[in-house]
């Protein structure tokens, strides 16, 4: 029997959150609804996977939130970041998507 990841989802039925979080930043998302929604998505699927309060260092939860700070005119955190530290993220989230 699949493990439950939250009421009414199988392990089977969650969104990656790596894939998500690549399609939202380099397919140029536009919603900030739909991010936020994939945003706590994200949050939820790394406290689940035992990240616990480490889920806002996750790296799909960081590329996401970079990008809704894009779209609601927030400081991105990504430009607060050294290039090499973006990168990081980035091939974090390719690996894993």
């Amino acid at each position: 029997m699949p493990m439950q990841w939250r009421v009414g989802f199988e392990e089977s039925d969650m969104r990656n959150r790596f894939a998500d979080a690549d399609n939202i930043w380099n397919g140029g998302a536009r919603n900030p609804r739909g991010v936020a929604r994939a945003l706590v998505d994200a949050i939820d699927q790394a406290c689940e996977e035992g990240n616990g309060s480490k889920g806002a260092r996750d790296p799909a939860v960081q590329m996401i939130i970079d990008h809704l700070c894009f779209l609601v005119g927030l400081p991105q955190p990504s430009l607060d970041m050294s290039p090499e530290q973006w990168d990081m993220i980035m091939e974090a989230v390719e690996k894993r998507k």
